[in-house]
């Protein structure tokens, strides 16, 4: 009887080729959609949600690996995603390019490519050749130390390294820590953390301190009457800004009205929320629940409205916070198992919209019980509204004096008498510093180029091949290899 039973549950729980094309989906829309590799537990968790059914690891991972062929292995992380965000800036940085290579070739302008690297005292080629009938010749006695870092800067252009030489033809040799102009871009000083690159070691003064002492006297005086372009990537410290930089992330409403009034400003122009489609979709209950975040429900028979928050992966489901809508941003937060979850799709609930703009109507309407009128909750009316809601905000802003920028957001959906929500105080004070101040949110470098009038390109980030200067790292460390001899 009891091999009967195990037999019996065994026919149950096997899977069957619908489970297996459920688990290709599930593995696929899991890693086209970036979301990081999926394990035998998620997959488990996906089939008890859609089957009911209780698989155990062992079934997962044999029809993983013998019946589908999937191997557990490491991703090409390597490979660049070209997002739309990153297509725009590769469109952009070859179109400025472009525009500099014309001019350089009419002789009216010099374009500049400048990088850094680092390299180790005890550089060395990773391979070397000997022979099996020379013994002891296959082994190299080696530090196993890499000796203290050194971190080189420097810029090239089409003539080669810039640098002024002198009348014997030699370049100019100058200390570690010099200080003063010098007619060479090349900077090269001892790191104080030996491990890991050079980003540890530098920083905004020394860019800055480079870009004053080698960089500008050394463009100036070879390349005179020029229009410089400079190509460089983005590090961090390339980017740094000066103490009077204003940014509003971060900062409290008080801040912001204090800086605000400094700047001479006395009414500032607010946008609501408009981040809802034109034309949401209606879920269903086989949408994925990562999908529904931030969907506003509203209860037919009471009228309370809920917002999905998000997920979490507890146990063998997925834990779906909501929040009921109030007047107030956050009400009550509920947490729930996937199966209450689809209770909000299903006859009890009607769909309203998604976003903080949807959020915003629901508040609108709401009675002074935190409810939405029943004359309200009919059919798709509720929907229909809240589009249409959404649409005049598109066309709406809301004006808040500098005084009141401080007050309480009411929460109502409508301008109202308090001040405008943090989030929206903050992308409106960045708009209007952009817009009226931008010299508050250029950094320092960029200050110092509009100064000459020179321009920078920046490249695309995480991009090598767009700075030709690369190639010259790479042979310069190679060169430094081959030299290596046990005293240096």
């Amino acid at each position: 009887m009891r091999i009967i039973f195990l037999i019996l549950i065994y026919a149950l729980t096997s899977i069957t080729q619908e489970h297996l094309n459920t688990i290709v989906e599930f593995v696929h829309e899991r890693n086209l959609s970036q979301r990081g590799m999926c394990n035998v537990h998620a997959i488990r968790a996906h089939l008890l949600r859609k089957y009911g059914i209780y698989f155990e690891p062992h079934a997962v991972y044999y029809g993983l690996k013998e019946r589908l062929g999937f191997k557990y292995r490491t991703p090409m992380c390597s490979r660049i995603v070209f997002s739309a965000k990153r297509t725009a800036d590769g469109i952009r940085f070859f179109k400025q390019l472009d525009a500099a290579i014309k001019l350089e070739q009419r002789g009216n302008a010099i374009i500049l490519y400048m990088d850094e690297t680092y390299c180790h005292l005890q550089h060395i080629p990773s391979k070397m050749w000997f022979r099996d009938v020379d013994v002891g010749t296959e082994r190299s006695e080696r530090s196993r130390c890499k000796g203290s870092l050194a971190i080189i800067l420097h810029c090239m252009s089409k003539d080669g390294w810039v640098l002024q030489r002198d009348a014997d033809n030699k370049p100019p040799v100058v200390d570690e820590w010099h200080s003063g102009p010098v007619e060479t871009c090349e900077m090269v000083f001892r790191g104080k953390v030996g491990r890991g690159d050079y980003h540890d070691n530098m920083n905004g003064d020394m860019f800055m301190k480079w870009v004053d002492e080698r960089l500008v006297p050394t463009v100036q005086s070879k390349y005179p009457g020029k229009e410089v372009y400079l190509v460089m990537d983005n590090a961090p410290y390339h980017h740094g800004h000066s103490p009077d930089c204003f940014f509003a992330n971060g900062k409290s409403k008080d801040d912001i009205a204090a800086k605000l009034t400094e700047l001479g400003c006395r009414r500032l122009a607010v946008r609501p929320y408009t981040e809802v489609d034109n034309s949401p979709p209606v879920p269903s209950p086989t949408d994925a629940t990562h999908r529904l975040e931030g969907w506003v429900f509203c209860e037919k028979t009471t009228g309370e409205c809920y917002m999905v928050d998000g997920e979490s992966d507890e146990g063998d489901g997925n834990v779906i916070i909501h929040t009921r809508v109030g007047h107030t941003r956050f009400g009550a937060v509920e947490s729930a198992f996937d199966e209450d979850f689809r209770r909000l799709m299903g006859e009890d609930f009607m769909f309203v919209g998604r976003g903080e703009a949807a959020l915003m109507y629901v508040r609108s309407i709401m009675n002074v019980r935190g409810k939405v009128p029943k004359n309200k909750r009919q059919g798709r009316r509720l929907q229909r509204a809240c589009v249409g809601y959404t649409e005049r905000l598109r066309s709406t802003v809301w004006t808040y004096p500098v005084g009141k920028l401080g007050q309480t957001y009411n929460g109502n959906g409508n301008k109202g008498s308090g001040g405008p929500p943090a989030d929206l105080l903050r992308r409106a004070c960045d708009e209007y510093i952009k817009q009226h101040h931008p010299r508050l949110r250029q950094t320092r470098v960029m200050r110092r180029f509009d100064e000459l009038g020179w321009n920078i390109i920046w490249t695309v980030p995480y991009w090598a091949k767009s700075q030709p200067i690369e190639l010259a790292w790479a042979y310069v460390k190679n060169y430094v290899a081959r030299m290596y001899h046990p005293d240096r």
